[in-house]
């Protein structure tokens, strides 16, 4: 009977471990995928602020010729 109560201590032990790292795991997961989406908005930003300057010299050329 005292081992399985060490047996089952020695699970619980390793369950809380496992816990720990799939929380972890989780965190460290959705950092990434906000990190991902914050970096193709800041893409999108340069994207844009790029066919802004395009523009604006096809514009100044126009008015030059």
């Amino acid at each position: 009977m005292e081992d399985n109560l060490v047996a089952l201590e020695a699970v619980l032990g390793v369950l809380q471990v496992l816990r720990t790292k799939v929380a972890v795991f989780l965190d460290l997961f959705r950092k990434n995928r906000q990190s991902r989406r914050l970096l193709a908005e800041e893409q999108r930003r340069l994207d844009d602020a790029r066919d802004v300057a395009a523009l604006a010299d096809a514009l100044a050329e126009l008015r030059g010729s």
